[in-house]
């Protein structure tokens, strides 16, 4: 491409050029070359180091020894071009300290790529890669709710049951961030209370001996053996010798995981569990214990037994082609809809039946409009040949902004077009529904709901809509 036909190409030529470079990059593993007067009008952060101030000299070298060339680079083709090649990101973990330098520098805009890429990437591996990237992050940044990296991974992290995790994976510190990252947070985490303590009592002894191992995991069953168990084992101890050999490891246990059992929530643990397989452990104080047995006694009708907020996580969300009108086509493994030939609105809904208490939340993208779309739940037994919203038993928002149920509508929210992503925020503990538009959530739109409801949704001719998970 000749001179002057881009400008991000043109600049593209000057990235670490020292013909075209007055600065010296000193980094952690090499040393690179930038201009300084394209480095400060680009960032500020280059700007108070480049400049300053009237007494002091402009420096003709600067050092970064926490930043790596690899990443400086990239920070560099960001600024002379705006953009970076993200093909040029051959390892993932190369992501990670691209992202610690953009924060470093303040570049918001190429952290939102980093995250992009990064997420790309998580895709297209299981959940080891998003704990090998997690410790990798918490090496380099401080953990903070604000990071949207941390949360990204976290995220991965959390959806996977920690006891596909082998014990190696985990250090004291990344453990301890996991666990602080989501014991109040509303996001979905996978692994109930119990097993989490469990798999936290499992690490500390493994950390020990194989056999504190073996002691510990005889008195902790998993989680459907132990909630089966109603009566305290009538001989918790052998003989007085295996007595006094678990009072010593009991000891080692604790020195090693106390700075963590503050981040179990022992409310979120069922009393049998507490009373029959916890407290005879003797590790947790007692009076934690009570508070447990306290928070139970005045809940009623209690069935969660994670963090997370009361959110249940839908696995395996698609339209039921069983229970769609006679012109409804649903594709690509049941999580596509489209109507092409009808001549009226005909409607769907989903196989994931929705009841019990939790909050259940998932995205529906609208990917073809037509003249209008519904969105919502419903009960089993509905007409899909008919318009949903003249039913008493389907509560639908349209895209005109209404919503509706047993013919009746109401001004609700904005209007939604092709592209928007509609949040459904149904809360079976409560019996309410509300509604999202691009992340904007709305009021409750209605209380007092049936026992057990299914997503669902209508369209018109070239309508087409698509259902994932909400993330």
């Amino acid at each position: 491409m000749p001179r002057g036909s881009s400008l991000a190409h043109d600049l593209s030529s000057v990235i670490n050029n020292p013909r075209y470079s007055d600065i010296r990059i000193i980094c952690q593993d090499d040393v690179l070359y930038g201009c300084r007067t394209i480095l400060a009008a680009r960032s500020e952060v280059f700007d108070r180091i480049l400049f300053p101030g009237r007494r002091d000299p402009c420096p003709t070298e600067i050092s970064f020894p926490d930043i790596n060339s690899s990443a400086m680079k990239f920070i560099l083709e960001f600024i002379y071009t705006g953009s970076i090649r993200e093909e040029a990101l051959l390892k993932p973990s190369d992501a990670i300290d691209i992202y610690h330098a953009a924060d470093y520098f303040l570049l918001p805009d190429l952290q939102n790529c980093i995250l992009k890429v990064t997420e790309e990437f998580l895709k297209e591996h299981d959940y080891r890669l998003a704990l090998k990237l997690f410790n990798k992050t918490i090496e380099k940044m401080p953990l903070s709710q604000e990071n949207n990296l941390y949360s990204l991974l976290i995220t991965r992290i959390a959806a996977t049951p920690l006891d596909s995790f082998s014990f190696g994976c985990f250090t004291m510190e990344n453990l301890r961030a996991l666990l602080t990252s989501t014991l109040n947070s509303s996001a979905y985490f996978a692994t109930p209370e119990y097993e989490v303590f469990r798999y936290i009592i499992l690490w500390g002894a493994n950390q020990i001996s194989e056999e504190a191992t073996s002691i510990f995991e005889y008195r902790l069953p998993a989680l459907e053996i132990a909630e089966q168990q109603f009566l305290l084992p009538q001989e918790f101890f052998l003989n007085q010798s295996e007595a006094s050999k678990y009072y010593q490891l009991q000891a080692s246990l604790l020195r090693l995981i106390s700075p963590i059992l503050t981040y179990i929530n022992f409310s979120l643990i069922k009393p049998n569990i507490l009373a029959n397989v916890i407290h005879p452990l003797g590790i947790i104080p007692t009076p934690i214990l009570l508070e447990a047995y306290r928070f139970h006694a005045e809940l009623k009708n209690n069935s969660t037994n994670r963090r997370g907020g009361v959110s249940c996580r839908i696995d395996d969300l698609r339209w039921d082609n069983l229970a769609c009108g006679p012109n409804i086509e649903i594709k690509d493994y049941g999580t596509r809809v489209l109507c092409a030939n009808s001549t009226t609105v005909e409607s769907v809904r989903g196989v994931n039946q929705l009841s019990g208490n939790g909050m259940y939340e998932w995205d529906v993208v609208v990917e073809e409009k037509s003249r209008c779309a519904w969105i919502g739940v419903c009960e089993e037994s509905v007409d899909f040949s008919s318009y949903l919203g003249r039913q008493e038993n389907i509560y639908v928002f349209g895209s005109d902004g209404q919503i509706w149920n047993s013919g009746k509508s109401f001004r609700y929210g904005t209007t939604f077009n092709k592209g928007s992503t509609i949040t459904v925020h149904l809360d079976m503990t409560k019996r309410t529904c509300a509604f999202s538009i691009d992340g904007v959530r709305y009021p409750v739109a209605w209380s007092n709901l049936p026992d057990k409801l299914y997503p669902a949704a209508a369209i018109w001719k070239f309508g087409r809509l698509r259902i994932k998970p909400h993330t």
